[in-house]
């Protein structure tokens, strides 16, 4: 093996062909079109569980009605969203959403700031963790005083993170990053203000 440093900058793939663009499209239809018909199958199976009871009540008529209309407006945002952002397959910078938080210090307390919605992408929905991991850097005290005031918990298809315990904070800002693994979800930038 060689461990030379390299000397060279890498060579630049190139654009994929044509057709490796069309199969990529195809493999995402795919996936969304499985998690689809999954959910499908699951809501007419809990539908026909109740058609077949010996009573079909009317608050049952409308749970249905009400998951059926849940179902088919997650279908719909599936398919929005594989319509109008396709995933990069290549290494390629893109954004990352930032949650920015602020902690002020009133009446004898920190504040506990609003939760924020983290939303993954759709193609990663299926492998979600219960918890997302979250890093926080800076001042070593303050960003672990910080770090354990946060959690991110998944709530169906996204991460809600929150602030949960509150204890002594030291004032400064703080970067982190809330990740699964090795893929990021967001960017985070704490601001824990002064007391006045």
């Amino acid at each position: 093996m060689n461990d030379e440093p390299r000397t060279q900058p890498p060579e630049d793939p190139g654009e994929p062909p044509a057709w490796d663009r069309v199969g990529q499209f195809l493999q995402d239809v795919a996936a969304v079109t499985g998690a689809i018909a999954e959910r499908n199958k699951d809501l007419w199976t809990q539908v026909s569980d109740r058609l077949r009871a010996d009573a079909y009540p009317a608050d049952a008529m409308s749970t249905d009605a009400a998951r059926a209309m849940t179902t088919a407006l997650s279908n719909l945002e599936d398919v929005w969203t594989l319509l109008t952002r396709p995933p990069e397959r290549e290494r390629v910078a893109t954004t990352l959403p930032t949650a920015f938080l602020v902690f002020h210090y009133l009446e004898g307390h920190w504040s506990v700031v609003d939760p924020v919605w983290i939303r993954p992408s759709y193609w990663e929905r299926d492998e979600l963790p219960d918890r997302a991991d979250i890093y926080v850097h800076g001042d070593d005290a303050g960003a672990r005083a910080v770090g354990e005031c946060l959690r991110a918990d998944r709530r169906d298809k996204a991460y809600l993170l929150g602030v949960a315990d509150v204890g002594d904070l030291v004032p400064g800002v703080y970067t982190g990053i809330v990740a699964i693994g090795e893929r990021p979800l967001a960017d985070l930038r704490i601001f824990v203000a002064k007391p006045q």
